[in-house]
């Protein structure tokens, strides 16, 4: 906005008419304010106290001075932005002067805006876009993998699985017994590794033996004969008596915020609550989860049909955005609000 001073030479008015530019007198404004505007004013020497009356922050304002007498730095003191004319120098000197500064300061002023706008602009549209892919993602992945889980007396177990392109792979199942919820999770880097232990699931299952004394001892052994390195997870929950038997090695387990196994454990047991969460995070989804400072502990207290969405939806986005990337597994117990124990 150009403030000017009726008092100037009526030559340098017209020439600042011509330019097509917002103007006001300065007799007719109460103050200059930054409300995302710049503000130039011309203003004749013995009019200058009447600018420094009318400013209330000296940030985007710049004074052109016509004065036949120099100016004191007292004259100036509310103003950081200044230019002194003297009225015998030549008008041309002053339009040429003046053009600069209006003309470059309106062109970059309005390039900067276009800039901003169009910038904001392209952020919305992408924002948009985004949620929209994410939208469709977490429905397409709840379709083809939907979420598993199992109701008993006090307590709900939930698992989802994704599917990454490494090689190797995770795997998780569940059965309940009378008494007793049996989870079981892995993890390999193997292909030939990864069917092995299915296949010793599958013949557990087979044969009755499906339990977890039985797979703990199992795994025990299929390590020690093959002398490869795989991740694991075992778990006897006691619906009744709301405990949690656990055998693991570099899962993470969560229970209420706090990260209560990491590393290698074996028959630890977890004592369960009325309204706990418990939350078992592969090392799959561990890389997933850093890579997008997505944390079990900031979103839990959540319905569980929306935290499996968040956190799958993100992983499937990130396995094609990134063009692949490991399994990913997450089961989660919760306890309900009325739950108690029974002998």
């Amino acid at each position: 906005m150009i403030i000017l001073d009726k008092s100037i030479d009526k030559k340098i008015l017209d020439y600042i008419y011509k330019l097509n530019l917002e103007t006001k007198f300065l007799s007719d404004i109460n103050s200059f304010f930054n409300g995302g505007n710049y503000y130039v004013v011309l203003v004749n020497e013995e009019n200058l106290d009447l600018v420094h009356q009318k400013i209330t922050s000296p940030k985007d304002i710049f004074v052109f001075i016509i004065s036949s007498k120099s100016i004191s730095s007292d004259q100036v003191q509310d103003i950081d932005n200044f230019l002194v004319f003297n009225p015998r120098c030549s008008e041309e000197i002053i339009k040429r002067q003046l053009d600069l500064f209006f003309k470059k300061s309106e062109v970059l002023k309005k390039v900067q805006f276009q800039l901003n706008e169009n910038f904001k602009n392209e952020l919305l549209e992408r924002s948009t876009f985004l949620g929209q892919i994410e939208s469709k993602l977490a429905e397409v992945h709840q379709n083809l993998v939907p979420l598993r889980k199992v109701k008993t007396s006090n307590m709900t177990l939930f698992s989802k699985y994704a599917l990454g392109s490494n090689v190797g792979g995770e795997f998780v199942d569940f059965e309940k017994t009378n008494d007793c919820l049996f989870l079981i999770m892995f993890s390999t880097n193997s292909y030939v590794l990864s069917g092995d232990l299915v296949e010793l699931v599958l013949t557990l299952r087979k044969n009755k033996e499906f339990n977890y004394s039985n797979f703990v001892n199992k795994i025990g052994n299929f390590q020690k004969a093959r002398k490869q390195s795989f991740d694991f997870f075992a778990a006897e929950i006691n619906y009744k008596n709301l405990s949690v038997n656990v055998s693991s090695r570099n899962y993470k387990v969560i229970q209420n915020k706090e990260l209560v196994i990491t590393g290698a454990v074996q028959n630890v047991e977890i004592l369960l609550q009325a309204s706990d969460q418990l939350f078992i995070e592969s090392p799959g989804l561990g890389n997933y989860l850093t890579e997008g400072d997505i944390r079990l502990d900031r979103i839990s207290q959540s319905e569980a049909a929306e935290i499996f969405n968040h956190v799958f939806s993100y992983v499937r986005s990130s396995i094609t955005s990134g063009l692949g990337g490991p399994d990913a597994t997450l089961a989660m117990l919760e306890v309900q609000k009325n739950a108690f124990k029974s002998i």
